[in-house]
């Protein structure tokens, strides 16, 4: 090879160092020696002392490439690092002469790149993986213009050119490609149709001739070998199938007959050159049968028969030492990899991914793998890989298995670096056991498949209700009887009734553990799970969940003895079980930043579908409420970070929909002067709990909308255009609706718009400036308490800058002490008396003698009466804490005021989560108040 570019070669990778440095036999010495010989014989060509080292390295590994060099002495001076173009052949036996040199002379290459350059085995399967598709691209060119010139070009209804889609499966699909493994292909079409030439032909027979010309051009044997062996029993149908489908007929076929292993097959498709586009959209179309859009558990079932029926064929056809087939050999290391791709690629995009060692650093930074496990499998992965490169490279045959000869075996151990063959051979044993052990810990115990009835399949649901004891047990048993006997269970599948079977015993054991160590009513439990599981029942991968997680089912256990809320919301959608899973950010604080983010990821790979982006948000809010239930009720989040994490989640939920509200107004009115999504000229503010950064898990939006008054007079520049009111009363109308309208999932939010100026006969969206001189001249002293938690939480960055302002001198207008002190304590009178609930027995969480609304008068008229006095105008929290520390730093409340203030306030804020939570009202026993 090119000794200016020679570097030093790279030890392969491995898990373990050689026991002790590489020592040939005699025997090997001799064989070098004769090739050597044979090869100066048959050459006549004198080799200086580099390149002579660089034939023995070549020599040692592989037979095919000493034969190479042998006819054609020429290449051992070639740069490996250099690919070469297929050459042109003029007519179909031309090309199928120039493609197999050209493949011997690339084959050559690809071991001088991996054996004499040192490149990784990364690089050389990829480099492999382009080999093949240029030599694929060369032969469908090649068969497409034969075609083209008896039949024409292949059209549609519309008389659209329909291009021919090919897509790599397997290992050329993961841009991973053995050195002599064969190719598997996929081949369709966008639209039936026929070609336009005289003698016309059906498009599917047009394409299915271009692949079996193709494929014989690459795939037959003759005097100068073969090019790539192309296999194409992946298609739809296998080898009775047709060779080429239209996307219609390929998304038909997959969502009637496709199996559990073709999903892991497509985890693996990429559409190839030149037809990528084409590709692409069947792949777009496809991609419901291979992702689902909830966590899909049921892949460790599939999986599980998959690896059945493999093991029966590794048996049969003595495949055990197969380093590809064998237990713990290559495929079940991908299929390590590639079941959490499936499991959780409807949810995580990122996750679908072709290859291998991309997809294992995906997983590792979604967090869904350690870092010491992902290094470990990675570079077992390519230890594994590169020893089946080296076997392939020895004759280029398309074989897995060792060597059982004894100089070959030392061939291959030198050749990688050890000391002999036993070294080599306990380092791939001690992988393959430890790959064994870490897919039979993932995947449990595999049984062969056997066949199924519906008798073997009866439920034992009755006998299971044994497991619950004590006098809750009858009316337990009584409930789960009438689950038996809905139509939904009775009309079940016979795989469905057997996950549902396996689900219950668990079930009913983690009801009765949590019911004896909690006192929870073992009925009432029951009930809850069996709503959650009747939602379920017609989406039985969410069976497999839990049967694959039974701490899941302990979880849920514990969540909905604590919560008719949770046990609801879950029944409500079941895809929030997913959820429960990620114990990281359950836990966690999340901040603004995280809502954002996650929201941006989930909407990123939805179509600009408005009522799908809708469906986006209420699954975005409903997971993150359900997880900050969790944390909340776990005790991992306290009620103020709670409430104040719900408060951001509305805050990152409003700005998108506002954002959805003005894009729609835009494409179809256009913008108003100036104005753009980014800088609207609107503000939404909120007041009361979310203005107050205080949420509940069902609390109301309390929304006011203002405009910037620089804008009246202005018309929208579209094509249907709109005055600035009429404008921005149309943007809050959709804005309102967005937030109101009902998904599969609920509505996102209850819209309470009341607190605007006026209240419910006032303006949906009023001026800045309008705004300003109501509040300073007509507005009631209960509005400008309210403005004390009042604050923007979406659109115009300026806008909301003027609100502040305009709150700020609000809030710092002089009032005199007693009127403030009567106009407050009037309105609260009034407010008890038309809606506290307290009675001797039970205290008003919210509207109770002491109770939330107490601390926020006390609060807003303190606020209210100091802000005249503030020298330099600060500006003023909107949450209770924060309005706390500020009046003690003033002077409006003294410390041990401030801190029975705060610890009240907590207390009541938990209470009525936990109220909320129970799907109760916010009432306590009075005499708890006693304890406080």
């Amino acid at each position: 090879m090119n000794t200016r570019t020679r570097r030093t070669r790279s030890r392969p990778p491995r898990v373990q160092p050689a026991a002790r440095p590489a020592r040939r036999s005699g025997e090997l010495d001799d064989f070098l020696a004769a090739r050597l010989h044979e090869f100066d014989r048959r050459s006549g060509v004198p080799l200086p002392g580099e390149l002579r080292e660089q034939l023995t390295e070549l020599a040692l590994v592989s037979d095919f490439a000493w034969e190479v060099l042998c006819g054609e002495p020429a290449l051992l001076g070639v740069d490996p690092s250099r690919a070469r173009r297929v050459p042109p052949g003029r007519s179909e036996s031309e090309l199928r002469v120039s493609l197999r040199q050209w493949r011997r002379r690339e084959a050559l290459r690809l071991i001088a790149l991996d054996v004499v350059r040192g490149a990784s085995v990364d690089r050389v399967m990829a480099a492999t993986s382009r080999v093949a598709e240029r030599g694929l691209a060369a032969a469908l060119a090649c068969a497409g213009q034969e075609l083209e010139q008896r039949h024409g070009l292949p059209r549609n209804a519309a008389g659209e050119i329909q291009p021919l889609a090919c897509i790599a499966m397997g290992k050329l699909g993961g841009a991973e490609l053995n050195f002599s493994s064969d190719i598997d292909l996929i081949f369709a079409f966008p639209e039936g149709g026929e070609s336009d030439g005289p003698r016309a032909l059906d498009n599917e027979d047009y394409f299915a001739r271009q692949v079996q010309r193709a494929t014989t051009l690459l795939s037959e044997v003759n005097e100068h070998g073969y090019c790539f062996r192309v296999d194409l029993r992946l298609r739809p149908f296998g080898s009775a199938g047709r060779l080429a489908l239209s996307f219609d007929a390929m998304e038909q076929y997959y969502q009637r007959e496709g199996r559990d292993w073709e999903r892991f097959a497509w985890i693996r498709a990429r559409p190839l050159m030149p037809a990528v586009a084409a590709g692409e959209d069947l792949l777009s179309r496809l991609q419901p049968f291979v992702y689902r859009r909830y966590l899909d558990f049921a892949a460790f079932d599939g999986l599980r028969e998959l690896k059945a029926r493999m093991d029966q064929e590794v048996i049969r056809r003595e495949w055990v030492d197969d380093l590809k087939r064998g237990p713990g050999g290559i495929r079940e290391l991908e299929f390590l990899v590639q079941l959490p791709q499936l499991i959780r690629g409807g949810r995580l995009p990122d996750l679908r991914l072709t290859g291998i060692l991309p997809a294992l650093a995906c997983q590792l930074r979604h967090g869904l793998i350690g870092r010491a496990e992902a290094q470990w499998l990675a570079s077992a992965y390519r230890f594994l890989r590169l020893v089946e490169n080296r076997v392939q490279m020895l004759d280029d045959q398309q074989t897995h298995r060792l060597p059982t000869e004894a100089l070959k075996r030392e061939r291959l151990a030198i050749g990688l670096g050890f000391a002999d063959w036993p070294a080599l051979l306990a380092e791939i044993d001690g992988l393959r056991e430890r790959i064994s052990q870490a897919y039979g810990a993932v995947l449990g115990p595999v049984s062969p498949p056997q066949p199924r009835s519906a008798a073997a399949d009866a439920p034992g649901l009755w006998e299971q209700a044994q497991a619950l004891e004590g006098d809750s047990a009858v009316g337990a048993m009584a409930v789960l009887r009438h689950f038996q006997s809905i139509p939904a269970v009775q009309m079940m599948s016979a795989r469905g009734r057997a996950r549902l079977d396996r689900v219950m015993p668990l079930v009913l054991s983690a009801i009765q553990a949590h019911s004896e160590a909690s006192g929870c009513n073992a009925e009432t439990l029951l009930q809850r799970w069996l709503s959650v599981l009747n939602a379920i029942l017609r989406r039985t991968s969410y069976l497999a969940l839990l049967t694959e997680r039974p701490g899941l089912v302990e979880e849920a256990t514990r969540l909905l003895g604590q919560s008719a809320w949770m046990a609801q919301l879950l029944a409500a959608a079941p895809v929030l079980l997913d959820e429960l899973l990620d114990a990281r950010r359950r836990n966690s604080v999340p901040r603004r930043e995280d809502y954002e983010s996650l929201l941006r990821a989930e909407l990123d790979h939805v179509e600009r579908d408005l009522e799908q982006q809708v469906e986006v948000l209420r699954r975005l809010q409903q997971g993150e409420m359900l997880r900050l239930a969790y944390g909340f009720l776990e005790g991992h989040l306290d009620a103020v970070s709670t409430a104040a994490s719900l408060a951001d989640l509305a805050d990152v939920l409003l700005t998108e929909a506002l954002d959805m509200a003005l894009s729609e107004m835009q494409r179809q009115f256009g913008c108003l002067p100036g104005t753009s999504v980014e800088r609207p000229g609107m503000v939404v503010i909120g007041y009361g709990s979310l203005g107050g950064r205080e949420l509940n898990f069902a609390s109301d939006l309390d929304l006011v909308c203002l405009y910037d008054e620089a804008l009246v007079g202005a018309e929208s520049d579209g094509p249907r255009q709109l005055d600035h009111h009429r404008y921005f009363v149309r943007t809050v109308q959709r804005l309102v609706h967005l937030l109101t309208a009902q998904t599969p999932l609920g509505p996102l939010y209850e819209i309470d718009m009341r607190l605007r100026p006026n209240g419910s006969k006032g303006l949906l969206i009023v001026g800045h400036e309008a705004f300003e001189r109501y509040q300073r001249s007509e507005a009631w002293t209960w509005e400008q308490q309210a403005l004390v938690r009042a604050r923007a939480v979406a659109g115009d960055r300026r806008m909301a800058a003027r609100f502040e302002r305009i709150r700020g001198e609000i809030l710092a207008q002089r009032r005199v002490a007693a009127d403030l002190a009567n106009e407050v304590g009037s309105m609260r009178t009034r407010m008890r008396a038309e809606l506290d609930r307290s009675d001797a027995e039970h205290f008003d969480l919210k509207q109770g003698d002491g109770g939330l609304v107490d601390i926020e008068f006390e609060l807003q008229q303190g606020v209210l009466q100091l802000a005249a006095d503030c020298p330099r105008r600060p500006r003023w929290p909107t949450a209770t804490p924060g309005l706390i520390e500020r009046l003690l730093d003033l002077g409006g409340l003294d410390s041990q005021r401030a801190d029975w203030l705060g610890r009240r306030h907590r207390w009541l804020l938990g209470e009525g989560m936990r109220c909320t939570l129970a799907l109760q009202p916010r009432l306590v026993p009075a005499d708890r108040l006693l304890r406080l």
